[in-house]
């Protein structure tokens, strides 16, 4: 009966946190002006499925996106506002998401650039470069390595052929965005209030 019971709780759970048409639909038209350089529409979009929005990292993430670009530019008092908006929907993605190393690549870049009253703080950026670095090597002492030209190291980049990046990005396969392994749990010591 216990079982049957877990069963059922999860089954409401699992069912609960999938994205509904409605959120999927939101993503899609916020992404569409995101990609259009309309990244106030785009915010107004999504914070309009913000409600059902709430349980996907992939919401949070594109609207911590908009927020920034907006930020870009606006005046500095809203870009203030946007900024810290910025930063919690970062924050989230990556809590939803602690193995997306795009979110959390985001996130450091956020920590390394924004000043400290607006959340910035090298310190854990270093954190979450060293964590992205153990979860890359995680899956390379698996058989993988990482295909995204933005986490591969610079030096490598600049200095291998074509048939080296060829060869790097065949051995990644398709699904290198994500990660599991025992160094998720790292991720909430990094974040604050974890």
């Amino acid at each position: 009966m216990k079982t049957f019971a877990l069963f059922i709780l999860f089954c409401i759970v699992s069912t609960a946190m999938q994205a509904s048409p409605g959120v999927m639909a939101a993503l899609q038209e916020g992404r569409a002006c995101y990609e259009q350089g309309r990244y106030d529409e785009a915010i107004a979009l999504l914070e309009a499925a913000a409600g059902p929005g709430a349980g996907n990292p992939a919401y949070h993430h594109l609207l911590a996106q908009s927020y920034g670009r907006a930020a870009e530019n606006a005046n500095w008092f809203r870009a203030m506002g946007l900024a810290k908006k910025t930063l919690a929907q970062l924050e989230i993605a990556v809590s939803l998401d602690p193995d997306n190393l795009q979110y959390l690549d985001d996130l450091k870049d956020y920590y390394r650039d924004a000043p400290g009253f607006l959340g910035g703080d090298r310190k854990k950026a270093r954190e979450i470069e060293a964590l992205i670095k153990e979860i890359t090597l995680e899956q390379d002492q698996g058989g993988a390595a990482l295909a995204k030209s933005k986490l591969w190291p610079r030096r490598a980049r600049q200095s291998a052929d074509a048939g080296q990046a060829a060869r790097f990005v065949l051995e990644c396969g398709k699904d290198t965005a994500k990660f599991a392994g025992p160094s998720r749990a790292r991720v909430f010591q990094v974040l604050p209030g974890h």
